[in-house]
């Protein structure tokens, strides 16, 4: 963590990037205005003090844990890629672990893949690949 006012120069580039970034999505991105997601912070200086407080480094993602609020100083966190990979995949996610488990029960008692997917309104692939392990591998 950093302590003082000042910062390396690739680090103020780091921080001075996700600024604009937020500022873009919040602005321009479909998704955001329709749920009406907004910039929390008053200014760049609290942005960027909120940054180095919170560890930010190069690689890092900025992440909202309240998927559906704004980005403040409250729901905004920095954390590594595959971190922020996991989390956003989860999300995603169509299926939850109980309709996983009954497609693959589903599936092993002889019922079509087709009428499956169409059951939990996904694809046909989707189906599949959670038959042979390859989606929701975490799901026993």
């Amino acid at each position: 963590m950093i302590c003082t006012n000042e910062t390396p120069p690739t680090l103020e580039r780091i921080i001075r990037r996700k600024w604009h970034q937020l500022e873009y999505r919040v602005n321009n991105q479909r998704s955001y205005l329709r749920k009406g997601i907004k910039n929390g912070f008053r200014d760049y200086e609290e942005f960027r003090q909120h940054a180095i407080d919170n560890g930010i480094e190069a690689g890092y993602h900025a992440h909202r844990p309240l998927r559906d609020e704004s980005y403040g100083p409250a729901n905004l966190d920095f954390i590594p890629a595959d971190e922020h990979y996991k989390i956003t995949a989860a999300e995603k996610r169509k299926l939850s672990a109980e309709d996983v488990r009954i497609i693959r029960n589903m599936a092993g008692v002889g019922i079509p893949q087709r009428k499956i997917a169409t059951q939990f309104n996904v694809s046909q692939t989707l189906i599949w690949r959670i038959v042979n392990g390859l989606s929701y591998k975490d799901v026993a």
